[in-house]
């Protein structure tokens, strides 16, 4: 089973938010565990909601978070969470050659993360709000214990 913040890895990922649909090999970050996609209006078995991770600095930075080489053993270079591209992922596609996930999102990262995915999410209206809800209780889960 794989939670939110996991790094996963596809063979092939497909794009969903580009004209023609795409599929290339792609890194993504798990955005929900894959046991709630089955509550979806459209349900996807055997499915994971995940956003698209990319070497290539994105045109909105304000909805990307830099994923640095220094602290995640599965990147060579810097990498960015593309928190405003959200696909809905078969787990059918997951690479099968390495082990997953690949890493999990510190707790530093999973901070600054949520609160950019919270504005990604809130921007969608047309959006399952179970979904959102879900999305925001997994990933208060990751959020770092501040002494009080």
């Amino acid at each position: 089973m794989y939670k939110a913040g996991d790094i996963l890895f596809f063979d092939p990922y497909v794009f969903t938010d580009s004209s023609a649909p795409d599929e290339r090999r792609h890194f993504a970050l798990a955005l929900a565990p894959n046991r709630v996609t089955s509550f979806e209006r459209q349900p996807m078995p055997n499915s994971i909601y995940c956003a698209v991770i990319t070497s290539q600095v994105p045109r909105r930075m304000q909805y990307a978070h830099l994923l640095a080489p220094a602290s995640y053993q599965c990147f060579s270079k810097d990498s960015y969470a593309c928190l405003d591209r959200i696909d809905m992922q078969s787990l059918g596609c997951l690479g099968s050659g390495c082990q997953q996930p690949l890493d999990k999102v510190i707790a530093l990262d999973a901070k600054k993360i949520f609160k950019k995915l919270k504005a990604v999410l809130y921007s969608r209206p047309m959006m399952d709000p179970f979904m959102r809800a879900t999305i925001f209780r997994e990933w208060k889960k990751l959020l770092p214990v501040t002494a009080v």
